[in-house]
């Protein structure tokens, strides 16, 4: 059985390039994701290019939205205590912000289609 998942929070740290024995590049990286008073950290597994790509745009503190599968497993932690551990393989990233604006060599943004609003 596959579950999929949708979770959003912050990336918690620099993602890491990897290529696996089979020569596939793939992204690993770490969401935090807050509930109330509760902070879980989610590991994130990308082999898709495009969501690499927005993963590597983000950083640290910065929010997103992450779809894929979940992968769950059971461990003990240091303290003897059971835990879980949660992958996403990730198929789609939603950074909660936009895309930086290009300069014009002056200094000035250049314009975006949506700034033109008829009066």
């Amino acid at each position: 059985m596959t579950v999929f998942v949708m979770a959003s929070g912050a990336l918690a740290k620099e993602p890491t390039q990897r290529t696996s024995k089979n020569g596939a590049v793939y992204l690993t990286a770490s969401l935090r994701v807050t509930t109330g008073n509760e902070t879980e950290w989610w590991n994130l597994l990308c082999f898709s290019e495009s969501a690499q790509a927005e993963i590597k745009r983000l950083g640290v503190g910065e929010k997103l939205v992450c779809q894929g599968s979940l992968k769950t497993e059971i461990y003990r932690g240091a303290d003897g205590e059971p835990k879980i551990s949660r992958t996403i393989f990730v198929d789609a990233v939603l950074p909660l912000r936009p895309p930086p604006r290009e300069r014009k060599p002056d200094g000035r943004f250049t314009a975006d289609p949506s700034d033109d609003i008829p009066f």
